[in-house]
């Protein structure tokens, strides 16, 4: 089984800063607070922490980042940062804990809500977890198949089959040669916890059979079939024909925000999903489709996503940083077809509101100054987001028991492009003093 969900994935090399900054301590001091700013000095009903680049515009931003001897950048930059809202820090962590009964009237009613001309076929509904597993022998052959829910259903309300996670999909254990509207919906332990699939069928339908069968829905992505035709930000007014009408992907990109973000499962939901690039692909000679890359966003900062653009962060150098990714695809201008996490809920602790956070302009300063003079770099993408960071137990252990706690603070980062060495540099600074600078290197297109 193939999944695409990059839900806190847990890196553990750490990658070696010697080089090419000038000066890559991760406990840098300074004394420097010139840019710092002071929201006690805002007078706000709501005590909103106004980020600075509210001051300036797309012209300003380059002119910012061209001030430096050693950026450049022009009309093409990504700029991804909130306009008004608090900024925190604040551990996170996730539920372990699981009532099988309410997971599965939820998981129930998420379905109808999805496929509301659709009937659950109880001879597709799967679980994974305590005796229900796939296993294969020496040969590959698969020798044993998730255990269906109507068949062990005393069991999982029992608890005696544990914490499980629901799959259903139509096309699951059959070779499909006739297509009849197939469905799936995975779903993770928890409702929101991040874990989903999400599978209408019509991009499926539209491309046809793959060989003599159609796909298996539930491993089915359309990056892995589809001709890339080019990458967009979010808020770009381009335009393609899907498959009932052409629509700008700004408005194909607000449309699948207030969809995912007003399903009504979970009902505690805290987090929303926010799009922060977007993929277009040729269905066939007259569809194209959107490829939404997602993340969470809690209060209107957006957690680090694990994929820029056509750079995937595979180098496994993030050390104990963790980052968050899925994708949705559109294939009609008034439905979301295809879907690859669904993180709406996070157990929030500890929560401190930051009184300064350093602007916009000083950001850009202490990258600059912390990487080589001898390079211009291109920079291609400037952001204001969160960071988290896997706490581990005193033994060095991830805590698994506790939810796999973070701790999650904002960082303003910068995506640059060095021509000399032909890699792609992420680089960070802390947002509440602009210290803590560290960068990561990647090759473009990976």
């Amino acid at each position: 089984m193939k999944h695409k969900i990059f839900t806190a994935i847990c890196i553990i090399l750490i990658v070696s800063l010697v080089g090419c900054g000038k000066n890559s301590d991760d406990n840098q001091s300074s004394d420097n607070t010139s840019g710092i700013y002071d929201s006690s000095a805002i007078s706000t009903s709501d005590n909103l922490i106004p980020i600075d680049i509210l001051s300036l515009d797309k012209a300003a931003v380059i002119d910012i980042i061209n001030s430096q001897s050693n950026f450049k950048t022009g009309e093409n930059i990504d700029i991804q940062i909130p306009e008004k809202t608090p900024v925190l820090e604040f551990i996170s962590r996730n539920s372990t804990t699981q009532n099988f009964e309410n997971y599965y009237k939820e998981y129930k009613s998420m379905f109808e809500y999805l496929f509301p001309n659709h009937t659950l076929n109880e001879n597709y509904l799967f679980y994974n977890g305590g005796s229900s597993k796939i296993e294969y022998d020496d040969n590959g052959n698969k020798i044993q198949d998730f255990n269906k829910v109507k068949d062990k259903y005393e069991d999982l309300v029992s608890g005696k089959e544990g914490d499980v996670s629901l799959l259903y999909d139509e096309t699951w254990l059959r070779d499909v040669t006739d297509w009849n509207s197939q469905v799936c919906f995975e779903m993770g332990t928890e409702i929101g916890a991040g874990y989903t699939v999400i599978n209408k069928g019509k991009t499926v339908e539209i491309c046809g059979k793959i060989g003599d069968f159609y796909p298996c829905l539930e491993s089915y992505d359309p990056v892995d079939h589809l001709e890339l035709v080019a990458s967009y930000s979010p808020d770009s007014t381009e335009s393609y024909k899907l498959s009932d009408k052409e629509i700008p992907i700004n408005e194909a990109v607000d449309f699948f925000e207030n969809y995912i973000n007003n399903l009504p499962y979970p009902s505690n939901a805290n987090l929303e999903i926010s799009v922060i690039g977007v993929d277009v692909y040729k269905v066939n000679n007259n569809i194209f489709g959107y490829n939404f890359l997602t993340t969470g966003s809690y209060q209107g900062i957006a957690f680090e996503h694990l994929k820029n653009g056509t750079m995937t962060l595979n180098s496994a150098n993030f050390g104990n940083y963790l980052t968050s990714g899925g994708n949705a695809f559109m294939v009609e201008s008034n439905d979301v077809d295809i879907l690859y996490g669904y993180y709406r809920v996070l157990t929030i602790e500890n929560t401190k509101q930051y009184n300064k956070v350093i602007n916009f302009e000083t950001a850009t300063e202490k990258i600059s100054s912390n990487l080589s003079d001898k390079v211009i770099f291109d920079v291609q993408k400037t952001e204001f987001i969160y960071r988290r960071k896997l706490i581990k137990t005193a033994e060095g252990f991830v805590d698994v028991e506790g939810g796999y706690p973070n701790e999650v603070v904002p960082v303003w980062k910068f995506t640059l492009y060095n021509p000399n060495d032909g890699l792609i540099y992420l680089a960070y600074v802390d947002a509440k003093d602009g210290e803590n600078f560290r960068y990561y290197t990647v090759k473009s297109g990976d």
